[in-house]
């Protein structure tokens, strides 16, 4: 390995208030698989002509189910000889039966039951949906065509910091499901668009 595992190395450039990461995946490249995890969590695991990002997250998925379950990534070895342990990752797993377990392929409003069986079903998301208030029956739901929600199977976020009295790098939320192919990251803006999308339960009001 020929660098010190920095985030300096991921060219963070703010365009238009978006945070890209250029050179990500020839530096992630030149470290070993655990801190490449590191590297393509920070960008959300993107796709690029060195597989190196796939080969991570497949590295990961492999160790979170594992039996027992193994944390995200192992040690990851700098340069020097040392380990680096400053990055924090948030790991959750969602329940099927809940619904931070779904998402929809865009912010929709989704029908979701606690009390359902989802094992085999999935909730319905319904992107035309318009709500129309009445004064006398508390109003009423339009759906339209359903679409189906899309299972959430981990949530990832990482948070590194960048140096002495320097704000830690917060990454987007990088949302999948590998037993379907399922990825999705998204930015807090956008995290928040889906949070404000109505759950329908029918017959209800919102």
């Amino acid at each position: 390995m020929s660098r010190l595992l920095t985030l300096g190395c991921l060219a963070v450039t703010a365009l238009g208030g978006a945070v890209t990461f250029a050179p990500l995946p020839s530096a992630a490249a030149d470290y070993d698989i655990d801190c490449a995890v590191i590297l393509c969590m920070a960008a959300g695991f993107p796709s690029e002509p060195s597989g190196t990002c796939s080969d991570a997250y497949d590295y990961m998925i492999d160790r979170i189910t594992d039996r027992p379950p193994e944390p995200p990534f192992d040690t990851c070895t700098m340069s020097d000889g040392s380990a680096y342990d400053a990055a924090e990752v948030a790991f959750a797993r969602p329940s099927r039966q809940s619904r931070v377990g779904w998402i929809c392929p865009e912010p929709a409003p989704m029908t979701f039951d606690e009390t359902a069986d989802y094992t085999f079903a999935r909730p319905s998301c319904y992107p035309d949906a318009e709500y129309i208030p009445s004064v006398f029956e508390g109003g009423t739901w339009f759906l339209g065509a359903p679409v189906a929600a899309e299972r959430v199977a981990f949530r990832f976020q990482i948070t590194i910091p960048t140096g002495v009295g320097g704000e830690p790098y917060v990454s987007p939320v990088f949302l999948s499901n590998p037993d379907t192919g399922f990825s999705l990251t998204l930015t807090p803006e956008e995290l928040t668009e889906i949070a404000e999308q109505p759950t329908i339960t029918l017959g209800s009001t919102p």
